[in-house]
């Protein structure tokens, strides 16, 4: 009662089985895991960081080396842009509300995901402004992509500063986009 064809190897379930593994994996061993991958790609970053970055990108990774591709923005400035949705939700008329964006962004204390979330919300209830077209303008900002983890983690986890900087230069880049 044994079949004549040889076997077969299911790559999706493969995959399956490696996404799980990652997922279900220490944080602390996948990061000893990646940081052979770290020092490759030039990036140094400190532990306290990597663990942060592991924990948010996990869930998403199919192999390990997802967790530098997918969130390289964590790790250098941000390459491109998704032109498609800049050019869908940035007008040029909405720069002034986001320089007070960034002023809220600047005075935000603590810069947690939590009180990060509750100001941008605030902000977005006091001004009647569509909340999704804010929060992807925000994500595509600070990571140039509306794929990835909480909008709110990943600015809390990149830091006041970071974001800032990002969020500022965005403006550029966006109203170079859209008049393109």
């Amino acid at each position: 009662q044994i079949g004549k064809s040889g076997a077969r190897f299911d790559i999706d379930k493969g995959k399956w089985f490696n996404q799980q593994y990652i997922i279900n994996s220490d944080t602390k061993h996948l990061a000893t895991q990646l940081r052979p991958l770290l020092q490759e790609k030039g990036y140094t970053v400190s532990d306290d960081y990597l663990l942060k970055v592991i924990d948010l990108m996990k869930e998403r990774a199919v192999v390990l080396p997802d967790i530098l591709e997918q969130g390289y923005f964590f790790f250098e400035d941000i390459h491109t842009y998704d032109r498609k949705t800049v050019r869908k939700n940035w007008k040029v008329e909405l720069r002034t509300g986001f320089e007070y964006f960034l002023g809220l962004l600047d005075a935000s204390e603590p810069f947690t995901a939590e009180h990060l979330e509750n100001t941008i919300k605030e902000f977005i209830k006091d001004r009647e402004l569509p909340m999704g077209k804010v929060l992807q303008i925000f994500r595509l900002a600070i990571s140039g992509t509306l794929k990835g983890p909480s909008v709110f983690e990943m600015a809390a986890t990149l830091g006041k500063e970071e974001v800032c900087k990002r969020v500022k230069h965005s403006y550029m880049e966006f109203d170079k986009i859209t008049k393109a």
